[in-house]
Formats: C-alpha cells, sequence, structure tokens
C-alpha cells in the first residue's frame, strides 16, 4: 500500500499545506476538513495518474480497407455494387454476399469475418 504524506500547517483562520511529493502545489482552506478533503482528492488523482495504463493503441487492432480489398480479390470475389456506406462483394463459386465498410481501417476481428464468410468453404 502506498503512503501519501502532507504537509500542513494553520496561518491565522486558514489552513495551508502541499503533498510531499507535490510541493509546488499547494492548498489553502478556512476549515481542516475541507482541507483533509482537498489532500485526499490530490492524493487520488497523483495516484491515478501513476498507475494508469498506456493508452491503447489502435493500430495493432486495425486493418487498412485498401489490404482487405486485396485480400478478398485473391480469394476470387467480385465487387458487386458501391452503396453509400458500404462496398458489396460475392464469391461467385458460393454465391455468399458481404459488404465492406468504407472506413480507412476496419476493425480487425470485423475483417477476419468479412474474410471467412467469402472463403470457398
Amino acid at each position: 500500500m502506498n503512503t501519501i504524506r502532507y504537509v500542513y500547517w494553520q496561518d491565522g483562520d486558514m489552513w495551508l499545506g502541499y503533498l510531499e511529493e507535490y510541493p509546488d502545489y499547494m492548498t489553502k482552506e478556512r476549515l481542516w476538513k475541507n482541507s483533509k478533503r482537498t489532500f485526499a482528492t490530490s492524493a487520488r488523482t497523483s495516484l491515478a495518474e501513476r498507475f494508469r495504463s498506456p493508452p491503447r493503441r489502435r493500430a495493432a487492432d486495425r486493418m487498412k480497407r485498401t489490404d482487405l480489398i486485396r485480400q478478398i480479390e485473391q480469394q476470387g470475389c467480385v465487387l458487386i455494387r458501391h452503396g453509400r456506406k458500404h462496398d458489396w462483394y460475392q464469391n461467385p463459386k458460393t454465391g455468399v454476399c458481404q459488404p465492406v465498410p468504407r472506413h480507412n481501417e476496419i476493425r480487425e476481428r470485423l475483417a477476419r469475418g468479412i474474410l471467412k464468410k467469402l472463403r470457398d468453404s
């Protein structure tokens, strides 16, 4: 468990203080209980920032639309029509049709599903 220490003192009718790790950020409150609440909020915020997980990378779970279309056409599928938001591809051997969204990047899971449905078998 992490210990968070703060320094505080009373100056006239005000309570002043700061977290030991962040001496530049001082707080000033009239009542001691408000000052404690401010310290607790600051401590939670600093801990949350310290242990925050790194941002999720989008490139890892996305596929370029051009790469998906290239794979679809390598399977022998043909473009049937251009829709408003999707292009429709069909496997002529099986007759299965599948829409392909018109986004620059398509989620990997969706791309795998489209390829699986358009396969020959």
